[in-house]
């Protein structure tokens, strides 16, 4: 009987290349490639939320969901998306080195090609106001909302656009390369998607980027993906490192 029961328990293993996976238990019984780097509970499975992660490999994936409205194309930036995909990932390897976070995290992409349903403003201007409580503000969010890809319920959402983005920062009505709602997403206008980082820093946002000073949401420091700024040589620092971390899946 103890030869069955062992015969059976090998038998219902799942080999995924990095570690061994028991579906009757729930977890791995392999430790975590990257031992406590990836949490404190080295055997655990898709952090815990198998209904809603998924972890085939056992390694995580930041996945990044693309949509277009129908002012621009796919075609038209796929080099930058490209490009800023590989900003993304050197973070997150970054991330690894400088504070033993995210290690093995592989950042991904997924697209929805459909823009008949994500339609850019008719005056080709997204005009958020202050809050992006106004109609364009609705419209970006219903554009966001409509993106759909086998991830976009998770990782992180950017809306395409050929359209351009303002707001009002500070008082005054200011042009933007990018826009992070506080639902949804992030509208990025075509024009600025060749900027380093751009993405990266849109999308410490998308999670809830809090570690500049006395909590805000940009960082003080240049150096930082987080600060105002985007060019070549920005890392995360540990606030936004374990937030994008936690955003894997």
């Amino acid at each position: 009987m103890r030869k069955l029961l062992a015969t059976l328990f090998v038998a219902a293993l799942t080999n995924s290349s990095f570690a061994y996976y028991q579906a009757q238990q729930g977890r791995w019984i392999s430790r975590d490639p990257i031992g406590e780097q990836g949490g404190v509970n080295i055997y655990a499975q898709s952090k815990n939320a198998p209904i809603n992660r998924v972890d085939p490999l056992g390694l995580a994936d930041l996945w990044m969901n693309f949509g277009f409205d129908d002012s621009t194309t796919f075609n038209a930036n796929k080099d930058a998306i490209n490009s800023q995909k590989s900003d993304l990932q050197n973070a997150m390897d970054q991330c690894c080195k400088e504070f033993s976070i995210g290690c093995g995290t592989k950042v991904k992409a997924d697209y929805d090609f459909n823009r008949k349903n994500k339609p850019a403003p008719s005056d080709g201007t997204y005009n958020l106001g202050e809050y992006g409580k106004t109609p364009d503000g609705e419209l970006l969010l219903s554009n966001l909302g409509n993106i759909s890809t086998p991830h976009s319920g998770s990782g992180l959402n950017y809306l395409i656009t050929g359209s351009s983005i303002e707001q009002i920062w500070e008082g005054q009505t200011i042009g933007t390369q990018g826009s992070t709602m506080p639902t949804g997403g992030s509208g990025i206008n075509t024009s600025y998607l060749g900027t380093p980082n751009l993405l990266s820093h849109e999308g410490g946002h998308q999670v809830g980027y809090n570690g500049g000073p006395d909590g805000a949401i940009h960082s003080s420091d240049p150096n930082n993906i987080m600060s105002t700024a985007n060019q070549s040589g920005q890392t995360f620092d540990k606030c936004a490192c374990q937030k994008m971390s936690d955003a894997a899946e």
